[in-house]
């Protein structure tokens, strides 16, 4: 099948290509590899920044989050995972936040548990972390790399960019930070936001962040869960042409090592190689779950905080699809699962153009992604 996906490409047309991707799904085995469980424990609500996009509406400097102990928290969080996953082979676990560093203590604790837990189940266990890179010292350098945590750092583009909707005097700790690990052969990844008052400064941030000693790039674009924030499609357009422009110039250029870190596109080209087209919506309640910081087992980590999707005696609700998405004839579901269930149930309290962005990049960014493969294999 690649290899008529391939052969074709001289009469390469952006309706070929899905038809021939289509042509791939079916082909494919009926049976899909059976993946690890990927677990998200929200340590804390509270956050050290005050981004003037956040989605958890955390962005009060007064706003007063009343939390319980560490051991309160331990003792939740062992327990949810006990119940639940102390059986599963292969486990990624990964701290979330709020800031997971504000409960660095907690960290610990909880890795000690785990590890614990894998040495007499041998079980394979993976740590993972998304911060804002803010609060970390060199003594929790040494303690990630000591533990193989994956580190994604939160980093939006420039010094202009961050402090923009950071706060002064913030990047330039991060980007040591950033350098920091990479000079222990430990490279981070960075997860960067887009928004509508930084948009115009996305060459300047793509060039500045594909020029950092990082292991992968993921852009996240500002939609209808950032409420005010959101992107609109005049926004995309202009971010998919400059990623587009950017994108061509590595591959015209052989740069394959900066061309390897933009994670959005690499991914679906991954995919197309191996024809490991998404097999479904997304792995809600499947093979990712949040455990929030009172214990709560959740079937997404994004619904963490919403009381009616807490799993309960192995009963979770699922999200009703929403009309403002339509999923059916769009050749980027073959990528990104058909919409999350989490942005459906957004999309189903929001206007249509809150999400239409959001679907529109990533309909742009597998078209080239696939334009991308074809010049590089063909």
């Amino acid at each position: 099948m690649l290899f008529k996906f391939k052969e074709n490409a001289r009469t390469y047309n952006y309706d070929s290509c899905r038809n021939l991707i289509c042509e791939l799904e079916k082909s494919r085995s009926a049976k899909i590899p059976s993946k690890g469980i990927r677990v998200f424990i929200e340590l804390t609500k509270k956050c050290n920044f005050a981004c003037s996009y956040c989605y958890l509406n955390l962005n009060s400097k007064n706003k007063k989050i009343s939390e319980p102990s560490i051991k309160n928290k331990i003792d939740k969080i062992t327990s949810a995972f006990v119940d639940n996953f102390q059986n599963k082979d292969n486990i990624e676990i990964i701290f979330y936040g709020g800031e997971p560093l504000l409960e660095f203590k907690l960290l610990q604790e909880l890795v000690n548990f785990f590890d614990e837990k894998v040495i007499l189940n041998k079980k394979n266990i993976q740590y993972g972390i998304t911060t804002n890179g803010l609060l970390i010292t060199p003594a929790i350098v040494d303690y990630l790399i000591k533990t193989k945590t994956n580190v994604t750092i939160s980093l939006d583009g420039s010094s202009k960019t961050t402090e923009l909707n950071r706060g002064k005097g913030i990047h330039e700790l991060i980007e040591s930070t950033i350098y920091r690990f990479a000079k222990e052969g430990h490279r981070a990844k960075i997860m960067a936001t887009l928004s509508p008052n930084t948009v115009s400064s996305f060459p300047i941030d793509l060039d500045y962040l594909l020029g950092l000693p990082v292991k992968e790039i993921q852009f996240f674009a500002c939609d209808s869960i950032c409420k005010s924030s959101s992107i609109n499609e005049k926004h995309v357009s202009f971010i998919s042409g400059t990623l587009r422009k950017k994108v061509f110039d590595l591959i015209n250029d052989k740069d394959y090592d900066s061309l390897k870190k933009i994670g959005n596109l690499i991914s679906p080209m991954h995919s197309l190689a191996t024809g490991s087209l998404c097999a479904s919506l997304c792995d809600y309640g499947k093979n990712v779950f949040g455990i929030s910081f009172d214990g709560k087992l959740y079937p997404c980590p994004c619904f963490m905080g919403y009381k009616d999707f807490v799993i309960e005696n192995g009963q979770f609700k699922i999200p009703n699809k929403s009309g403002n998405i339509n999923c059916t004839k769009c050749i980027g579901k073959n990528f990104c699962g058909g919409g999350c269930l989490f942005t459906h149930y957004i999309a189903s309290k929001a206007a249509p153009e809150f999400i239409s962005a959001k679907c529109m990049l990533n309909k742009n960014i597998s078209r080239l992604a696939i334009e991308a493969y074809l010049k590089l294999y063909t």
